[in-house]
């Protein structure tokens, strides 16, 4: 008699065969400890049934060798399965990886609910993206099998790039992690990952999977070779883990501390999920066809890399060699820029058996030059100018201090985060105004700072005082670990009176320059990075506050005499700044709400004459004028094109937050304003992704880029949390689409 097939059980049936054959498993043992043998024998074999329908990853089977001795010993019914010591066979290497088995990462029988329900995860709710992921797996898999394989680690971990990303090597989290193996900017640089405004390695499979097994392997030994918890601490890091583990009085086992509390109320949902998520990627991936999905084919992905010198645009080696477009962008995701670094030796990916073609291309195609350059009244740069406004937030978060640090200790200050920042992303900084202290003596007796309050969690507040009158400030400042200070915060509303009955001075600030030493030192850190201002000395925003409208209101003259007040602080400051030996590349001219407490009316009567007054100044010494001003300035642009000299205005917010629409701008007035925005820096910047930042990026090129006088630009302030990954595809965008 022939042997029967049995049917294939549907996709969705494979979880319960699972499930049933785990029972089965835990009724032999009990069995097996009751000394009934035949009813041990009975569910072992159903079991052995269940596992052969489920085609269960063969491992499993090996896993469970232990298993079979200990039941079988006890009786001869299988004794054909042992050798003569009344052991099971056991395989050698080659018969091990011919059977599928030796991937190194132990598969639990009977498998944990946890895997089981991962495992339903995959089939139910992102099967479509589980299945890229194998597809794309045998493009990179052999290669990363390799590594693996020659630093000692376990092949199965091949599969952990199946949970990050499922094999993308240019994800990007809305955490910021990047690549295939998802590293964070800071763990990247901590294997010697390349991360600059030139180069990204983490977008560089072949070398963010070096730095993945470096880490591995620290995980490994750090846990002595326990996976599963070395796999949870890739997710949760390896402190997480080890706190976990403290709070659960040492308890090691990672199924254990998943269901016991304190350990597992601290862990994060997607920490508690990932092992699990691992393991059952590993047996759906070995087994894909009886989980519903299609076993992957494919070439995995062979080239060969070429040493190059200088800056070359993938374009134009492209367009040089006759390859296809894009084939030197795909195979080199880590140029963020789309050239080659402009110092240093960068190893170029080419395709196979295209070293000679990409040499001969380099013969012909010529170097990008430095494209910096400050762009004077009528001229048009070769590409799309890209400046968000990053202004505080992004670069405090960079440090990786706490605020208080940059905003009251100065370490490191608030324009050297700044300029790291532009540098970071190759941005084309502007500078509009920081604190250089007073830069010509104008600006009356000078304030001291004080700290009034000290809180418990760190947090602190500060009041201004000045010795020469014995003044303290109308305001205080609320300082944080985790966001700039809250200014314009009246003493009241921390519990304090309006002068502080005690204080203390702030001490270990970092000795910095100020006034024009500080300027020029800025000027010099942030060279040919960007542009650098100085203040008017007046505003566009003369009501800022809603206290200042019920002063205007109650005695407008008062607000007449500071409005010619300022003119001549304005007129004063400008004649200053034409006897500099080294002068500004633009006069910043205040604003930020310009229109959000002036209507339209009060505007012209008391901020338009100032604005005025400052851009014909600034434009007999052929100096830009810039006004930023937040909020609704559809009005404010079209007051400064037919009444004023200013050069830049910005942001340009779209609704809600604004009333711009810059490609109506645009229309209506030409190139006689240079108009910078508009990205939304919450919907888009914050939340959207990289492809989003793009998309949005080509409609605002699209919409005010032709004939020039355009910056590409975001809303008021980018958030702390926005993505590296998004300001990186703005640059971007604009580099290549937004080429003249």
């Amino acid at each position: 008699m022939g042997r029967q097939e049995l049917p294939t059980p549907p996709a969705q049936r494979a979880t319960d065969l699972l499930r049933a054959a785990g029972d089965a498993f835990r009724k032999a043992n009990e069995a097996q400890e009751n000394g009934d043998e035949k009813s041990a024998m009975r569910h072992y074999g159903k079991m052995l049934q269940l596992l052969q329908e489920a085609e269960l990853d063969p491992t499993i089977f090996y896993n469970l060798r232990p298993e079979f001795e200990r039941i079988l010993a006890q009786t001869t019914e299988e004794a054909g399965l042992m050798d003569n010591e009344g052991h099971l066979e056991r395989l050698t290497p080659e018969e091990m990886a011919e059977a599928g088995l030796g991937g190194g990462i132990e598969i639990p029988f009977p498998l944990p609910e946890r895997v089981l329900a991962e495992i339903e995860e995959i089939q139910q709710v992102y099967a479509k993206n589980f299945q890229y992921g194998l597809n794309r797996s045998v493009k990179y898999g052999p290669q990363l099998r390799r590594e693996l394989a020659l630093a000692g680690l376990p092949e199965d971990l091949v599969w952990l790039a199946m949970v990050e990303s499922q094999f993308h090597p240019t994800v990007v989290s809305h955490a910021g992690a990047a690549g295939m193996w998802q590293f964070m900017p800071a763990t990247g640089r901590r294997y010697n990952l390349r991360i600059d405004s030139y180069v990204d390695e983490r977008y560089n499979w072949r070398k963010e999977t070096n730095a993945a097994i470096a880490y591995l392997a620290e995980l490994r030994d750090f846990f002595e070779g326990d996976w599963p918890l070395a796999i949870t601490a890739y997710n949760m890091g390896e402190h997480g883990v080890e706190r976990v583990i403290a709070m659960n009085g040492g308890e090691r086992d990672l199924w254990k501390l998943l269901e016991t509390s304190p350990g597992c109320d601290r862990m994060a949902r997607e920490s508690q999920k990932f092992y699990a998520k691992f393991l059952a990627s590993i047996i759906v991936a070995k087994n894909p066809e009886k989980y519903g999905f299609t076993a992957p084919t494919g070439d995995a992905e062979e080239a060969e890399f070429v040493p190059v010198e200088g800056s070359y645009n993938l374009a134009s080696l492209e367009k040089a060699a006759g390859w296809p477009e894009g084939t030197l962008r795909e195979l080199n995701r880590d140029l963020v820029r789309g050239i080659t670094p402009p110092t240093g030796e960068h190893l170029l990916v080419v395709p196979k058996r295209g070293t000679n073609t990409l040499l001969a291309a380099l013969e012909s195609a010529a170097k990008v030059q430095p494209n910096v350059h400050v762009v004077k009244r009528g001229e048009t740069p070769d590409c799309v100018p890209v400046c968000p406004d990053i202004s505080n937030m992004v670069p405090c978060r960079l440090t990786g201090k706490p605020f208080w640090d940059i905003y009251v200790y100065k370490d490191p200050p608030l324009w050297k985060a700044h300029i790291d920042a532009i540098k970071r992303f190759d941005l084309d900084g502007g500078w509009e105004l920081y604190d250089f202290g007073d830069l010509f003596g104008d600006e009356g007796p000078a304030w001291e700072r004080k700290i009034v309050l000290r809180r418990a969690d760190g947090s602190f507040v500060t009041q201004d005082y000045r010795p020469a009158t014995g003044e303290w400030s109308r305001f205080v400042t609320v300082h944080t670990a985790d966001n700039p200070p809250a200014t314009h915060v009246r003493p009241e509303q921390v519990g304090l009176g309006p002068e502080p009955r005690a204080w203390e001075e702030i001490t270990g600030v970092k000795p910095w320059p100020t006034g024009l030493a500080l300027w020029k030192l800025v000027k010099q850190e942030l060279g040919d990075h960007g542009v650098i201002g100085m203040w008017s000395g007046g505003t566009t925003a003369m009501l800022g506050r809603p206290e200042e409208i019920y002063e205007y209101h109650d005695n407008p003259a008062k607000w007449h005499r500071r409005r010619d007040e300022m003119i001549r602080k304005v007129e004063r400051r400008m004649e200053m700044i034409a006897a500099l030996d080294e002068r500004p590349d633009f006069i910043f001219c205040g604003g930020s709400g310009s229109l959000v407490f002036q209507s339209p009316r009060i505007f012209r009567e008391l901020s338009l004459p100032v604005l005025v007054r400052t851009t014909e100044l600034a434009y007999d010494l052929g100096l830009p004028t810039h006004v930023h001003s937040c909020g609704p300035e559809a009005r404010l642009v079209q007051m400064a094109v037919e009444e004023t000299k200013l050069t830049v205005i910005d942001p340009l917010e779209e609704p809600p937050m604004g009333d711009c629409d810059l490609a109506e701008l645009k229309r209506r007035f030409g190139d006689r304003i240079v108009l910078k925005g508009n990205l939304h820096t919450t919907r888009t910047m914050l939340h959207g992704t990289a492809d989003d930042v793009v998309a949005a990026s080509r409609r605002a090129i699209d919409a005010a880029a032709a004939g020039g006088r355009f910056i590409l630009s975001t809303g008021d302030q980018c958030g702390r949390d926005t993505p590296d990954a998004n300001l990186h595809a703005m640059v971007e965008t604009a580099r290549t689409y937004g080429r003249y």
